[in-house]
């Protein structure tokens, strides 16, 4: 069932009258079906001339749906944004549509739009943790931690078990050196779903930014028995080695990294050289440091 069919109802067709010829609502149906079976084969160009024509016939908020989906698919935010408006416009008081755009919206990095729709979701429901999740995230992606960390406090309040609320707070914390509560959160964390990649690699910096490398060499460790193609563990953990003396282990990693993802090293190909500059890049630029393993 599509998005749209769980907000608006069985998105079947409009009945024929006598208004409307047999043979244009024939053709529009089949125009909208034939879009979704292309869609869901993944023949998007089809699919997206499908819904066009259909359109041209009938204003349709289930075609705007699935046109969304098939932008988001191709990364084409901007387009993604302007059909779910058109479906935010229609149902302005729908709350899964303005959470929606609110999404695509941080996709985008539209952060305007985000304010707005979480503002109206907010508006009808205080305590919806999506939206206070995404404006705590808002926060982080332009470094204002504190600010995230007292959206992310109201999610937490309001659902005590919000693991996500608890990771991005916990970075947040950590971002500050607020070390001792972002340390609370992880275990916090540890104690709701122990051995967690996202949960271990946020205690493994924590670790590392408080000066224990040997420790969060160990932590790595454990990141890595978890998921053992995570490119940012393997990455900062030839970091920490480094620091430590073990210039093979840090090799051994860097060529791993590079193995794994070219594009997460650096410097034509020699996956050791910078490697650290490298990484704090990376953490500085990126406000979910787990996104981007």
């Amino acid at each position: 069932m599509s998005f749209f069919k769980k907000l608006f109802g069985s998105g079947e067709s409009k009945p024929q009258t006598t208004e409307q010829p047999v043979k244009q609502e024939v053709s529009f149906d089949t125009l909208k079906y034939d879009g979704i079976r292309a869609l869901r084969s993944g023949q998007l160009d089809f699919a997206e001339q499908c819904f066009f024509q259909a359109l041209e016939q009938e204003e349709d908020l289930e075609i705007h749906d699935y046109l969304s989906q098939l932008y988001l698919m191709r990364d084409r935010l901007d387009e993604a944004l302007a059909e779910v408006r058109i479906m935010a416009e229609a149902q302005p008081d729908n709350l899964p549509i303005r959470l929606r755009m609110a999404h695509v919206a941080f996709m985008k990095e539209d952060y305007d739009t985000l304010h707005e729709s979480c503002d109206a979701v907010l508006s009808q429901d205080g305590t919806n943790v999506e939206a206070l999740l995404l404006l705590g995230r808002a926060e982080m992606a332009h470094g204002q931690w504190a600010q995230a960390v007292e959206w992310l406090t109201k999610g937490i309040e309001a659902e005590p078990r919000f693991v996500d609320g608890y990771l991005f707070r916990g970075e947040a914390y950590r971002r500050q050196q607020l070390f001792s509560e972002a340390q609370a959160d992880v275990d916090t964390l540890e104690g709701m779903i122990p051995d967690n990649e996202d949960v271990l690699l946020l205690k493994a910096r924590l670790t590392k930014d408080q000066g224990d490398n040997l420790a969060a060499e160990q932590i790595y460790g454990q990141v890595i028995d978890v998921n053992p193609f995570c490119v940012a563990a393997f990455v900062e953990r030839s970091v920490v080695r480094l620091a430590l003396g073990d210039q093979q282990g840090a090799k051994e990693d860097g060529d791993m990294a590079l193995s794994l993802r070219p594009e997460e090293t650096v410097d034509d190909g020699n996956p050791q050289e910078g490697i650290e500059k490298k990484v704090e890049e990376s953490m500085r630029k990126t406000a979910i440091p787990w996104d981007y393993h």
